[in-house]
């Protein structure tokens, strides 16, 4: 059974952030030590230990690389031990019971999906499932689909426009199911999400941004605008995140 918290959003706010701050530092304690550890090995079994540009060179290239393996290493172990504990108590879904989630309405919520010549058909494809499934929970009307589209081999852009209207026929999804394409690739895929904000953004309150391979289903969108809407309700309205990437 989930344990629920209840705190003022203020108080909150400052244990999650001496929380993090705590978990910050032993996080780098963890991978800085682990890097010193493993730089030593390395030198010990060097021909000249660190003696000669070149293996300094390659110690320095050993570092950056080992300290990015090493985050990803702690930041698993980590997540696995909380999880053994029982789940981390500052999660969001450790602030609202599921009653009061089910009973939250839905704001307007965008689904964004940014593609570059990704495969056209099985990438609309999830897209596809995403939707049917979002449609059988019978909270269809509160989303919107937006296909934003960086490609630019006219037989890629061709293909995804003709995969987008018979979707559209398909699923019935004329005035909620968009395509668009950038004729200039700005900035690449964050260009193009920060473009659609500017030009379509007020129209939602929240979004959700799809890689071409994601398959959400439809509980955890969901449940996500729903924790989204509930935490905007405790902060004042200049904390309030509208677009949730």
């Amino acid at each position: 059974m989930t344990e629920v918290v209840n705190e003022a959003p203020h108080e909150r706010s400052g244990t999650w952030r001496r929380t993090a701050t705590v978990r910050r530092f032993f996080l780098t304690l963890f991978v800085v030590g682990q890097t010193i550890v493993a730089s030593y090995f390395l030198l010990w079994i060097l021909p000249y230990h660190g003696g000669t540009w070149v293996e300094l060179g390659l110690l320095a290239l050993f570092i950056l690389l080992y300290m990015w393996i090493a985050v990803g290493f702690w930041t698993a172990v980590f997540g696995f031990v909380l999880r053994l504990i029982g789940g981390d108590r500052h999660s969001l879904l450790k602030r609202h019971p599921e009653s009061e989630l089910e009973n939250t309405a839905l704001a307007k919520t965008a689904i964004v999906m940014p593609i570059y010549h990704e495969p056209v058909k099985w990438t609309l494809s999830g897209l596809k499932a995403v939707y049917q499934d979002i449609e059988r929970t019978g909270q269809l009307d509160r989303f919107e689909f937006h296909i934003i589209s960086d490609s630019r081999d006219p037989n890629v852009w061709l293909q995804e426009q003709a995969e987008w209207h018979r979707l559209c026929e398909e699923l019935g999804a004329e005035g909620r199911l968009f395509y668009r394409r950038r004729r200039v690739n700005l900035n690449f895929k964050s260009g193009n999400v920060a473009d659609f904000l500017r030009r379509w953004g007020r129209r939602y309150r929240y979004m959700v941004v799809l890689d071409a391979d994601s398959l959400l289903s439809a509980g955890t969108i969901v449940k996500m605008v729903q924790l989204m809407e509930r935490e905007q309700r405790g902060y004042p309205a200049d904390r309030t995140h509208h677009y949730q990437r």
